[in-house]
C-alpha cells in the first residue's frame, strides 16, 4: 500500500466515524425548537381609537327665561331625555384620547303656565369634542364641549331658537372588546334669542342640565 492510498483510507475512516457519532448525538440530544409567537391582546390604542355609535337615556331639567320691557318670567320642566349618536376617538398618547361626536336628542319636555302648555322642544341636534384620560386599559374619564342646535315649538306662535353652548363630562368603561357603558352629565348654557317669535323686544333664553346613561359599540 502506498502512502497516498493509506492517507486516503485514514481520511475516509475519520469522516465515516465522525458522521456516525454525529448521528448518534442527534438521536440522543433533542433539537432546539423555535417557540411559536404568543398572540398579544389589544393595546390601549386598539381599544380607544376608532369610530363608535351610542345611545343614551336619562333626565333633563330645563328652564326658559323670557323678558320684555323690564318684566321677566321663568318657566321650567323636568322630563326624560335620550339621544342617538356617532363619534370617533383617537388615542394620541399613552393615556390621552381626543374625539368628536354628533347626536340627535329627544325629550318629553313641555313648558306650562297654569296647566296651559306654552311650548315644547323639537328634536335637537348637537356636535362637540371631548378629551379623555385613560388610567387603565378598560375605562376613561373625559370632559366635553360643544354646541346645541334646537328650537322651541310654541303654541300659536313661530318657533323660538333654543341654541346653547354645551359643557360636561363623564366616565366610560369597556364591557367587552367592542361594547361599552357610561354615565354623562351636560349643562346647556343657552344663548339669548332676541325678538323671539317675531315679537320686538322679547328675549328668550333656554338652559338645561341633564344626566344620561350611555351604551355604545366601538368598531
Amino acid at each position: 500500500m502506498t502512502l497516498k492510498t493509506a492517507l486516503a483510507a485514514a481520511a475516509a475512516f475519520i469522516l465515516i466515524t465522525g458522521a456516525a457519532k454525529a448521528a448518534d448525538l442527534n438521536a440522543i440530544i433533542p433539537q432546539a425548537t423555535v417557540p411559536e409567537a404568543v398572540e398579544q391582546g389589544p393595546t390601549k390604542a386598539d381599544v380607544w381609537t376608532g369610530i363608535y355609535i351610542d345611545a343614551g337615556l336619562g333626565m333633563t331639567s330645563n328652564n326658559i327665561d323670557a323678558s320684555m320691557a323690564g318684566t321677566s318670567i321663568t318657566i321650567g320642566d323636568t322630563a326624560w331625555a335620550g339621544h342617538v349618536g356617532i363619534g370617533a376617538d383617537w388615542m394620541f398618547t399613552k393615556h390621552l384620547v381626543a374625539g368628536v361626536f354628533a347626536r340627535a336628542h329627544m325629550d318629553d319636555v313641555a313648558f306650562k303656565a297654569l296647566s296651559t302648555k306654552l311650548a315644547d322642544t323639537d328634536i335637537t341636534y348637537s356636535v362637540g369634542a371631548r378629551l379623555g384620560f385613560v388610567p387603565r386599559n378598560d375605562w376613561m374619564v373625559y370632559v366635553l364641549g360643544g354646541y346645541r342646535f334646537a328650537s322651541l315649538d310654541t303654541v300659536g306662535a313661530p318657533d323660538i331658537d333654543a341654541n346653547a353652548w354645551l359643557v360636561g363630562g363623564g366616565i366610560e368603561a369597556m364591557l367587552t372588546d367592542n361594547w361599552f357603558i357610561g354615565v354623562e352629565g351636560i349643562a346647556a348654557l343657552g344663548e339669548t334669542d332676541n325678538n323671539a317669535a317675531g315679537v320686538t323686544g322679547l328675549k328668550v333664553e333656554a338652559t338645561d342640565y341633564s344626566g344620561t346613561v350611555r351604551v355604545g359599540y366601538r368598531f
